[in-house]
């Protein structure tokens, strides 16, 4: 398994998130004050680099990768997995930036630099989304696209609702 250090700390964490929603009845996750408190502790260099709607997501260094480990519900990150999968194994991590595992709470994925991102490598990437069922991808911004390795890759993106006809 890659990068299993980080793979048994999750698993720790995801231990911990069960005791804390145990402790607190009606609570999802933990709170990013609590995050933080916990992160240091099990990974030693994460950095927060934000938060979405449903997910927060930290750096987490390796000696030849850039990753982020996302945490958020586990019907998210089953979502995210979702996404990932409804992709072609062909052209799966040619557009999408490469998931290496999950556990309940928290997903491990390869994270790129942040740069401009022309308007051809937009409606390529969009247009493949539609061909997949994929949006969210960079209509409005392009927060959701990162370079990694050189190449311009999705690193979040969500199903495309269904339109039901009447």
């Amino acid at each position: 398994m890659r990068h299993s250090r980080i793979y048994k700390n999750a698993r720790v964490l995801d231990k911990l998130i069960d005791y804390y929603r145990n402790a607190h009845p009606g609570k999802k996750l933990p709170s990013k004050k609590v995050l933080d408190i916990l992160m240091p502790l099990l990974f030693s260099d994460a950095q927060h680099i934000g938060r979405g709607y449903f997910k927060h997501a930290y750096y987490v260094s390796s000696s030849t990768r850039d990753l982020v480990l996302k945490i958020g519900k586990s019907e998210s990150i089953r979502a995210d997995i979702k996404v990932y999968k409804r992709l072609p194994k062909t052209v799966r991590n040619r557009y999408f930036a490469k998931l290496y595992w999950h556990t309940r709470y928290c997903l491990l994925q390869k994270y790129g630099k942040k740069a401009i991102v022309p308007k051809h490598i937009v409606d390529g990437l969009n247009q493949i989304g539609q061909q997949y069922g994929i949006s969210d991808i960079g209509i409005s911004n392009t927060k959701n696209i990162r370079k990694i390795d050189g190449h311009f890759k999705i690193i979040d993106a969500n199903l495309r609702k269904k339109k039901w006809l009447s």
